[in-house]
């Protein structure tokens, strides 16, 4: 997808497919059955978005959201996109919530979160799906300790699952880790050659 190759070459220019999606749907453009018939391709865009920190509340938001609702109500099947993407679902939902600061939540978020209980699907969950399973859990525990999610929600997730996605959260972490020590070090040498320079040239 060609959204998908500017998202990682050039992520800062993303905001202009956002734009266009939120002109096209608030325009009318494309018809509402067209929109929710093309659910599974709609959601990798509104994902992406999300994951580059691109989503804004406009039309594209917002229908993402009434599709979600919508099919909630409906009997889903395994091969349904919004079973098949699940977690990314959920975590972009909740990437909304943080984003706008929101007070309440967003009563969609539980409803998907009983879904998780029972998730099966024939495709292996993805890197980044256990990475934002990792995040959804973290966002459960802090909710039921506040006392806005019931407790059961603590265990939507399934132990074996919730313990893969720590153990690549935990590899992630250590990645990244490494990277921010390497970068430290660079600033530091330059830094310091640069220290080293002044005092030549004074």
């Amino acid at each position: 997808m060609f959204v998908n190759y500017v998202a990682d070459t050039f992520p800062e220019d993303l905001n202009v497919f956002a734009r266009y999606i939120d002109t096209a749907l608030s325009s009318g453009f494309y018809e509402e059955s067209v929109v929710s018939e093309k659910f599974g391709s709609i959601l990798p865009l509104i994902h992406t978005f999300a994951l580059h920190d691109q989503l804004q509340d406009g039309a594209a938001c917002f229908k993402f959201m009434a599709v979600v609702s919508e099919r909630l109500l409906k009997k889903q099947t395994k091969q349904d996109g919004m079973n098949r993407d699940l977690v990314h679902v959920i975590w972009t939902l909740l990437y909304r919530d943080q984003r706008t600061y929101s007070k309440t939540t967003n009563p969609i978020i539980p409803r998907l979160l009983e879904k998780l209980y029972s998730y099966k699907r024939e495709a292996a969950l993805s890197r980044v799906e256990l990475l934002e399973l990792f995040q959804i859990k973290i966002w459960v525990d802090q909710e039921v300790k506040k006392g806005l999610l019931p407790e059961v929600f603590a265990k939507c997730i399934p132990a074996e699952i919730a313990e893969e996605a720590e153990q690549r959260f935990a590899e992630y972490d250590r990645q990244t880790y490494s990277q921010v020590q390497s970068e430290i070090a660079e600033c530091l040498l330059d830094l310091r050659v640069t220290f080293k320079e002044n005092q030549r040239l004074n």
